[in-house]
């Protein structure tokens, strides 16, 4: 795609991303899924700027959908990090490669042997389309 500005709002790129996938409120699971899809297609490639800016809304609005649905309550980052890679059909891996973590950290990090730092919650935040907090703030 070519990045050319248009009337100075960034990339064409992102134009593009709207037509394939409109930003709007998500209020389904449907379309929490659909959003996801399109995170883990972005987070699998370099960005341009308007794929940056069009990945940050989106994210934006899957964070805004969790923090009104996702009540996590008092469990374990360990939970948390289970529950989601559970919830999504994903696997260890899929969660290491697109979040550029070592597998083995994730691993540790779903049994309880290990707690997620600043850096790590941000890559698992964005990973996941969440607020990077539910993985500090859930002990």
């Amino acid at each position: 795609m070519a990045t050319k500005q248009i009337n100075g709002h960034g990339p064409d790129t992102y134009f593009a991303l709207i037509k394939v996938m409109p930003l709007r409120s998500i209020a389904t699971a449907r379309q929490l899924a659909e959003a996801q899809k399109m995170i883990d297609r972005l987070l699998a490639r370099e960005l341009d700027v308007g794929e940056e800016e069009y990945l940050d809304a989106l994210t934006d609005l899957v964070e805004k959908y969790e923090s009104n649905t996702c009540d996590f309550g008092d469990a374990t980052c360990a939970q948390v990090l289970a529950f989601l890679i559970d919830d999504r059909g994903l696997t260890q891996q899929k969660v290491s490669d697109g979040a550029g973590v070592a597998k083995s950290t994730i691993s540790e990090l779903v049994h309880g042997k290990r707690t997620a730092t600043v850096e790590l919650a941000k890559k698992l935040g964005v990973f996941f389309g969440i607020a990077p907090s539910v993985f500090i703030d859930c002990e």
